[in-house]
């Protein structure tokens, strides 16, 4: 893969993605809570996706704007890569990330902890899923930071204080459909 393919990809990352820990429900399941590590990107433009999906693999579907979006909104792309494979691209454009290189870094190490030879198909322990609760506690306190440095910056830019620091882009919304509005807390870090 070309240096200049992992760069542009890790500006675009950067500015229209997401590192993310999943946390989703499942009561069926041996383990009723499933984390699993994805790299999003949404775009109304599809080509952009393409390209990360050329690079990275992946998936691309299209979504329909929710309400919490505006009577404006239009449809637009999701591009979603997880587990081992979003590992792989993450470590690939790790050098170049400018903005999410926290959130990279931890979530190659929350995919260190997971994966086929330490979970598969069995019931988690409970000291598992408390280490997996960790990990997305963190990463979300992370992107919430990250959401909050935005609106700082907007703020200095216009001289208008944002009255929220929730994510309103559609990677953000997707997250909180998929997790429950999960991806909007904590206020604090954790250890």
């Amino acid at each position: 893969m070309k240096q200049t393919d992992l760069a542009w990809a890790a500006g675009f990352i950067d500015g229209e993605g997401s590192i993310r820990i999943r946390r989703i429900p499942m009561p069926k399941h041996a383990t009723p809570i499933f984390y699993g590590l994805a790299l999003t990107a949404a775009q109304v433009g599809r080509a952009p996706l393409d390209k990360l999906q050329r690079l990275f693999g992946g998936a691309i579907n299209l979504k329909q704007p929710s309400s919490r979006q505006g009577p404006n909104a239009a449809p637009y792309y999701s591009w979603m890569v997880t587990g081992h494979t979003a590992a792989a691209a993450i470590q690939a454009v790790r050098p170049y990330l400018v903005l999410k290189g926290e959130q990279a870094t931890l979530g190659l190490e929350f995919q260190t902890h997971t994966g086929r030879s330490r979970g598969g198909r069995r019931a988690l322990t409970a000291g598992e899923i408390a280490l997996r609760e960790k990990y997305f506690e963190r990463m979300a306190y992370l992107n919430l930071r990250l959401v909050a440095r935005r609106a700082a910056a907007e703020t200095k830019s216009t001289g208008t204080l944002s009255t929220t620091t929730s994510c309103d882009s559609p990677v953000c919304i997707d997250s909180k459909d998929a997790e429950g509005d999960r991806n909007d807390r904590p206020a604090k870090p954790v250890h």
